[in-house]
């Protein structure tokens, strides 16, 4: 009995087998039958293979590029490379607080290392690749040229002469503030979107009135986010923005008998549209970011740590995002007080700190943390 999908029954035809096609003989040359007694993908094929183009451009009466590639140039050895005996005592200080101090020694003295050495110290420490690129030799830097070594030091010097163009920037917007003003726009115009959030950073801790038309210029950047936190920054200059605002914000946030309630708003079409579903981004959010803390604080009549609860209470990120400013506003008061600088060690902490007459000195601790921390606690509570 016929299946129904007998193709003599249907009408249809299986389609063909699929047979590998027959490879053309070899010619009947010495160098074809060579060939054909070799396998492929061996060197003895690709060196057959090689001669035979060879003769095809010998009759092409074309010469033939050279094979090999030139050697490579020799470099001299290292002037002043590490004395051996030190080598094993830098490998037990690897593990150690003393190993950066040690790597700074051997800078100050002009010593260098190999590549090995360099490979072997930064598979321990893939940190340090910033310290460890400036102490190779020249033949280590020719070896390890291509190494993710080299892009990281590259990365960690450019990220150094950012930071120094940074704070040459501010000493200038110290000493002339139009000057300075003038060459931040300078700088936001030429820099890439990392460089303008970290001008913008720079923005938020010390604004001028003159940084106006920056704040202008960057309501046009591509970046949402530059655009956002720019129009924010214009609420933070006095001006009829700052005036609307600040009379706003009694009706948005509302104090009765110590009691804070935020109520609804409608948000000035200047700070611009808020996401939506965004958990970071509201209406209390842009406005409260767009006014210095302080002025939240005279304006409400209410303390830091306060109006961050009652946030928080409200809304998670809310009350995160209150809490930084806070923190914000209490390292530019602490960075503008006079303080006592001495160091917090077993032999100071719990004795009363000496109190110089004429020398400015803040407080620092590295040995003991919990203290700093109760320091900028008792100025956050002032807020």
């Amino acid at each position: 009995m016929r299946r129904p999908d007998d193709p003599e029954r249907t009408g249809r035809h299986r389609p063909p087998r699929h047979r590998p096609r027959r490879r053309a003989p070899p010619p009947h040359t010495p160098l074809g039958e060579a060939l054909a007694r070799l396998q492929a993908e061996t060197p003895e094929a690709t060196l057959l293979a090689r001669a035979a183009l060879s003769g095809l451009h010998a009759r092409a009466s074309a010469v033939m590029e050279r094979a090999e590639t030139p050697p490579p140039t020799t470099l001299p050895p290292a002037e002043k490379p590490l004395p051996a005996p030190l080598w094993p005592l830098l490998r037990q200080l690897l593990n150690g607080p003393a190993f950066e101090s040690a790597l700074h020694d051997l800078s100050a003295r002009e010593w260098t290392l190999s590549a090995a050495q360099v490979l072997e110290l930064y598979a321990s420490h893939p940190t340090l690749a910033a310290g460890l690129w400036p102490l190779l030799d020249e033949r280590g830097k020719a070896v390890l040229n291509a190494h993710p070594l080299h892009k990281a030091w590259e990365k960690a010097e450019a990220q150094a002469q950012w930071e120094a163009r940074l704070d040459a920037l501010r000493e200038a917007r110290e000493a002339d503030a139009g000057a300075g003003a003038a060459q931040t726009l300078e700088l936001w115009k030429e820099t890439d979107a990392d460089g303008r959030r970290d001008l913008l950073d720079m923005l938020k801790q010390d604004i001028l009135l003159e940084d106006l038309p920056l704040l202008q210029h960057a309501e046009k950047d591509r970046s949402a986010e530059v655009r956002r936190r720019a129009r924010m920054l214009q609420g933070h200059l006095p001006g009829p923005l700052q005036d609307e605002l600040l009379a706003l914000l009694p009706q948005a946030v509302q104090v009765q008998q110590n009691k804070i309630s935020f109520k609804p708003f409608d948000l000035p079409e200047a700070l611009g549209k808020v996401k939506t579903g965004a958990y970071d981004d509201s209406d209390l959010h842009r406005l409260l970011g767009a006014l210095p803390f302080e002025l939240v604080r005279k304006t409400l009549g209410v303390q830091g740590p306060a109006l961050a609860t009652a946030a928080q209470k409200k809304n998670w990120a809310l009350g995160q995002y209150i809490h930084q400013l806070a923190r914000e506003y209490t390292r530019r008061l602490v960075a503008k007080r006079d303080l006592i600088r001495i160091p917090l060690n077993s032999c100071t902490v719990g004795k009363a700190p000496p109190v110089h007459p004429y020398r400015r000195i803040r407080i620092f601790s590295y040995s003991h943390p919990p203290m700093v921390r109760a320091v900028l606690g008792g100025f956050e509570a002032e807020i």
